[in-house]
């Protein structure tokens, strides 16, 4: 089977942080205005979804992995690993 390699840059240009989950650990990172991240995705079958939507809780978006390895780059460092 081959691995697929995915690199997808959220940048937020609002003027409020945005709060991402990542499903179904329930882990959370936020981004501030003017910030950036870069998630990194390998997968088999399942490639990752992103969701967005409107709320009035602070998360903005969710990501949910499906069959791969993620991390959350954020200056640098991956946000998921604590």
């Amino acid at each position: 089977m081959t691995t697929t390699h995915h690199k997808l840059r959220i940048t937020n240009d609002g003027k409020k942080p945005m709060v991402f989950q990542i499903e179904p650990e329930g882990l959370q990172f936020s981004i501030d205005p003017n910030e950036d991240v870069l998630v990194n995705y390998d997968y088999d079958v399942e490639p990752l979804e992103l969701r967005l939507g409107e709320t009035d809780d602070p998360v903005f978006g969710a990501i949910v992995p499906g069959d791969g390895d993620l991390t959350v780059e954020k200056n640098g460092r991956d946000v998921l690993a604590g």
